[in-house]
């Protein structure tokens, strides 16, 4: 059973299919979406906040965005890298991003999303790329720093990217990457139930069902209830073969929700 089939990966598909995207009309097909420029502002004191556009800037983004028009991604990278680092606007940075993907060039899509990170610390979009990257490079502590960031902007929406994250990294063979940050992130969050689950979700998808088992215990004993949680200790249940727990943990799923609505 593969549980990842059963949750999106909207944010993340187009690092593996962003080739197979149709073309707009009236564009060469695979050509990057063009970007507003921003109006001109007022510029700040300081350096590193500007956010005005100088006239050699905007050349530079005029050029970068006929360029990636035109096919001549390479030259749009460069572009729109360079005016990220000059101007304080994480679009420029969000954008080198996105045309380094589409190119398949880790090195640039590091250095821009790292950039687009340092400019918009709270952009979850940068920060599950910024993750993923950590991840396939086999770099935990650095993907760690991000899943707790996300746990920090959005712990309603940890879950979800973190199935994302999850459902690209299957594809790469490298589920225990992932599993390993979470083990770290636990024990700065030992009371976070939600990271608990996640790993016994995937523990389930590596067929690892004790591990799965000790990891919903774990969930269960931060968040005793938790009606999601005893669902899915119930599915557990049942692929080892104990349909007496199964039934049990069922029925207390369905009283916790019924206490839950009353």
């Amino acid at each position: 059973m593969l549980i990842f089939r059963l949750f999106s990966v909207i944010t993340l598909v187009l690092l593996n299919s962003c080739a197979d995207s149709p073309a707009k009309p009236g564009q060469p097909e695979g050509a990057v979406v063009p970007v507003k420029i921003a109006e001109p502002k007022e510029k700040a004191k300081a350096k590193e906040d500007k956010t005005s556009i100088d006239p050699d800037v905007l050349f530079m983004l005029l050029t970068a965005e006929l360029a990636g028009q035109r096919g001549q991604y390479d030259i749009a990278l460069e572009g729109y890298m360079e005016a990220a680092k000059r101007v304080h606007d994480p679009r420029f940075a969000e954008r080198a991003a996105m045309i380094a993907m589409y190119m398949k060039d880790s090195n640039k899509t590091n250095e821009a999303v790292a950039l687009w990170v340092r400019q918009d610390p709270k952009n979850q979009a940068a920060r599950k790329i910024a993750a993923l990257s950590a991840l396939r490079a086999g770099n935990k502590k650095a993907a760690t720093e991000h899943l707790n960031m996300l746990l920090n902007i959005d712990p309603a929406g940890f879950e979800n990217a973190v199935l994302e994250l999850a459902g690209v990294l299957q594809k790469d063979g490298k589920i225990n990457t992932i599993y390993d940050a979470l083990d770290t992130l636990s024990v700065q969050h030992p009371d976070q139930a939600v990271i608990f689950y996640m790993q016994s979700l995937l523990a389930m998808q590596k067929k690892e069902i004790y591990l799965a088992e000790s990891k919903i215990q774990q969930a269960l004993k931060v968040r005793p209830g938790w009606d999601k949680a005893l669902m899915f200790q119930a599915q557990i249940a049942v692929f080892s073969g104990d349909l007496n727990k199964a039934k049990r943990g069922l029925e207390q799923s369905k009283n916790t929700f019924k206490r839950g609505i009353l």
